[in-house]
């Protein structure tokens, strides 16, 4: 029988490391506050709780829980950048329905917890949301990434044509030319192209 595969080096050093990360608690005093700090530290979390909840520049966080039952009922106001956001988010449900769902969709949670709450669902909700959402990160950086690389790409041809023209070459020698002017002056392409296409605009 094969050995089961063992986890990647980052989803190790996550569950292993999991007690350091910073716990903020969007929920009313009591209840569901009381529940979850003290599910945290059974666990040997700490975390700290607010309500109404601030801007999300006033997070300081690496998972957040938020209680979708008071956001919808209280119609509180919640700023947070769904496309970015600055830490994983955990909504906390305690029944279902079409709004309740619309709503925790609409935040792009990364996860949710259902109430009763267990120690091992607390456990595995946080440490879901929070892997979940620096894969997330790894994503748009690496969109980040190929749409400038797309826009260098674009660039660099403006720029090769401009060579051309200027000095009545072909295309492909008009990027040598390029690469020895960067070379001569001891900067990157990047930085001649964008001079280059300034100077024309």
């Amino acid at each position: 029988m094969a050995a089961p595969d063992r986890p990647s080096k980052p989803i190790r050093e996550l569950v292993q490391s999991f007690r350091t990360l910073r716990i903020h608690l969007l929920v009313p005093p009591g209840g569901e506050a009381d529940e979850l700090i003290q599910h945290l530290r059974r666990m040997g979390c700490s975390a700290v709780t607010s309500w109404p909840p601030p801007p999300e520049s006033e997070i300081d966080a690496d998972v957040v829980f938020i209680s979708m039952r008071q956001l919808i009922e209280d119609q509180t106001p919640f700023d947070w950048n769904v496309e970015a956001p600055s830490a994983a988010l955990v909504a906390i449900a305690d029944y279902e329905n079409p709004l309740m769902v619309e709503k925790t969709l609409s935040l792009n949670a990364q996860s949710i917890i259902t109430m009763p709450l267990r120690t091992f669902g607390v456990l595995m909700e946080v440490l879901l949301s929070f892997a979940n959402f620096k894969r997330e990160q790894e994503r748009r950086a690496q969109i980040r990434r190929l749409e400038e690389k797309v826009r260098f790409s674009d660039k660099i041809e403006r720029a090769k044509s401009i060579v051309a023209e200027q000095h009545g070459v072909s295309r492909d020698e008009g990027y040598t030319l390029l690469r020895r002017s960067a070379m001569r002056q001891r900067v990157t392409i990047s930085e001649i192209v964008d001079e280059l296409i300034a100077g024309v605009e």
